[in-house]
């Protein structure tokens, strides 16, 4: 008798950065690449269409066009909730840099247990022994797939 192969739900990964400083374009290239490699993104929501001059945003939070009327502290509870649903947080942090929202959301996902990936190493001392600096995307899938299936 032929069983039925189960294929696994995909894994699922929230996309966290300090935004500030990198061009909007290389974030929607970042969470197409995070989709093309089979993951379900929980958040942030689709960028596709979406023009943001992140250069010209003065304020500290920066908000995508959708959320501009939204409570910065509700956007940062909805990416939350999406960590605790996560398999995984991806952070990008271009230079090692990460601000106090980033900060906040690896220490929230550390202790909810998550594993925490980023390539490059963050600046912030206390951060470095949170965050697993790998060479990819692939490297952390790898990881994270290998623990999620063992006995």
């Amino acid at each position: 008798m032929k069983e039925d192969a189960v294929k696994p739900a995909p894994l699922r990964v929230v996309l966290s950065g300090s935004w500030h400083g990198y061009d909007f374009s290389r974030i929607q290239a970042e969470r197409a690449m995070l989709v093309s490699r089979g993951l379900e993104v929980l958040s942030p929501g689709d960028l596709s269409g979406i023009e943001l001059d992140i250069a010209a945003t003065k304020a500290a939070f920066v908000r995508l066009p959708n959320q501009k009327k939204s409570d910065a502290a509700l956007i940062e509870l909805d990416h939350l909730e999406a960590i605790d649903r996560a398999d995984f947080l991806w952070v990008r942090a271009p230079g090692g840099r990460i601000g106090v929202s980033v900060a906040m959301e690896i220490g929230y996902a550390f202790q909810a247990g998550k594993l925490i990936f980023c390539v490059d190493r963050p600046e912030e001392e206390a951060l470095r022994g949170l965050v697993m600096v790998v060479s990819d995307i692939d490297a952390a899938i790898i990881r994270v797939a290998c623990g999620r299936f063992r006995t």
